[in-house]
């Protein structure tokens, strides 16, 4: 139970994160040119932060924790059959996991860098148009643009790599003690499997299990948003 809302605590921090940082850089991509990319990212995020990680806290955890449930039971229980209930649970959530992944993954994938090709012939048709419309001052002009520019590209980036070591900051500890905790019941349930009733290994190997699935969710929802800050910046 601690570990479930631990997981949920850390999916929550992202989407937080998530929520925070991305009006700083895609005000940042505007002032840099790239209001074609603003455009694709800012519904991809609000998808993102209100579409996927809403569905990974109302769905598939709520799923996790029945299956943990329904398979220690039938661990437990000679007379309870479960297993091919929380083995079509197991389906679904991945299912779920990978379309979500998939799509996500190569909409924000094509679409971005499409965009960017847009924003890069807009920035050149901007320089050539600032340079010889204006007599005399235009290349004057043309140099401070390209400043105004390179300083908003810096700024977002330092902005957008800082966010990324907070996520891995937020992600490391939980997916760290999950991976140990895993470990140990495997042991446990290894160890015990020798000398006491073949259940308790049941039980341990389940709730491995189990912890494998919170330890995806925390994963893929951590790699959807890094893909995505990633191509901004």
């Amino acid at each position: 139970i601690s570990i479930y809302n631990n997981t949920k605590n850390t999916i929550e921090n992202i989407a937080k994160l998530t929520e925070i940082m991305s009006p700083i850089i895609l005000t940042l991509m505007v002032a840099s040119g790239s209001t074609s990319s603003v455009a694709l990212y800012k519904p991809a995020v609000t998808f993102l932060s209100s579409g996927i990680i809403n569905i990974v806290l109302d769905v598939i955890l709520p799923l996790i924790g029945v299956i943990g449930i329904l398979s220690i039971v039938s661990c437990f229980s000679n007379t309870i059959k479960l297993k091919r209930l929380c083995e079509t649970a197991n389906s679904i959530i991945k299912w779920i996991l990978g379309l979500t992944t998939t799509i996500f993954g190569l909409f924000i994938t094509i679409q971005g860098i499409s965009s960017a090709c847009y924003d890069g012939i807009s920035i050149r048709a901007a320089k050539y148009a600032i340079t010889n419309s204006i007599p005399l001052v235009g290349s004057m002009f043309k140099d401070g643009f390209d400043l105004v520019i390179a300083g908003s590209v810096l700024i977002k980036n330092a902005i957008g790599i800082l966010s990324l070591f907070i996520m891995l900051f937020v992600i490391f500890s939980p997916i760290s003690y999950m991976i140990i905790f895993s470990f140990l019941l495997k042991f446990a349930g290894g160890l015990s499997e020798t000398f006491s009733d073949i259940r308790i290994s049941d039980v341990c190997f389940s709730i491995s299990k189990t912890l494998s699935y919170l330890i995806t969710s925390i994963l893929i929802v951590g790699f959807m948003v890094f893909i995505t800050i990633l191509l901004m910046i």
